[in-house]
């Protein structure tokens, strides 16, 4: 029996499918199996990724294309690793990923799931500096994902399935209910992922265009465990998608952070100085955002 399993949905990714699969093939650690599932593409992708010659590569083929949560939970039910771990078809694995993820997990056994900080490239180039401290990383659950999903391992034994109702999001909804759940969550500091940033990706559209639904529904449901319950101008002010001008954005930035910060007074969800401190450093990032965007349109 493996070790670890890695998941890995294809859909018309023949441009970059053989990379990222070399990506895990070529890791340091090599007790795993990778359970790639294709969600009746249209391309060349199974094609492709039946030339890989490799005794761990499990392919699987949906009958038609099922949608991505569907497709990753077929993985997961396929998986016979101790450990899950996951990477998208266009992302790269750095060769000590999993190594070092094992690790991770395996000296801080109260900790359900680790990942790590990613280095994007493509049409953004960035690395990101989250730092391992759950309760830190939690915050950030009230607005997004604290963990990019390719960098994701986590312990079979407490991984849940995706809920096949979220056609997009669906790793910030499951962090949700692992968060509910009261779960550890941890950061391996160096980047361990190369991250693909393609103008055309769904989530970079939503980010740039429009609201993400399936966001929005992870972000009132993580709001509504304080209590708190979003207007639309709030939910259009979290995802950049506010019409106002600069000052009264601002104070509805400061409106929600108030209500946040009084829920959790209640509930004691989050840890309230971490808390605090996210969501004075979320508004001034989220101000800059609106003056930056506010001076570009100028």
């Amino acid at each position: 029996m493996p070790l670890v399993s890695v998941v890995m949905p294809v859909y018309n990714s023949a441009m970059y499918v053989e990379d990222s699969i070399v990506s895990i093939l070529q890791q340091t650690m090599t007790d795993f199996e990778l359970i790639v599932v294709d969600d009746g593409s249209t391309d060349e992708s199974v094609d492709i990724i039946r030339k890989i010659s490799d005794d761990r590569i499990v392919l699987i083929c949906n009958d038609r294309n099922r949608g991505i949560s569907y497709t990753t939970n077929r993985a997961l039910k396929a998986a016979k690793g101790k450990y899950i771990a996951h990477l998208d078809s266009d992302d790269l694995s750095l060769p000590n990923r999993l190594e070092e993820e094992l690790n991770y997990l395996e000296k801080n056994p109260d900790v359900t799931l680790c990942g790590s900080n990613i280095e994007a490239f493509g049409d953004d180039q960035y690395i990101t500096k989250s730092v391992d401290d759950s309760d830190k990383l939690w915050t950030e659950i009230l607005f997004t994902s604290p963990i990019a999903h390719s960098t994701w391992m986590i312990r079979k034994s407490d991984m849940p399935l995706y809920n096949e109702t979220m056609t997009s999001s669906l790793d910030y909804e499951l962090l949700l209910q692992l968060f509910i759940q009261k779960k550890k969550i941890g950061i391996v500091r160096q980047p361990l992922v190369r991250y693909r940033v393609r103008s055309n990706s769904v989530s970079h559209i939503y980010s740039a265009s429009r609201i993400n639904k399936n966001d929005v529904r992870v972000q009132s449901e993580a709001a509504a465990l304080l209590g708190v319950e979003y207007t639309e101008e709030e939910i259009r002010c979290i995802n950049n998608c506010s019409s106002r001008n600069l000052f009264r954005q601002a104070g509805t930035l400061i409106s929600i952070s108030l209500r946040i910060a009084r829920g959790n007074n209640r509930c004691r969800l989050f840890h309230k100085g971490k808390l605090r401190s996210f969501l004075l450093i979320y508004c001034i990032k989220k101000m800059k955002g609106i003056l930056f965007r506010g001076l570009s349109k100028a």
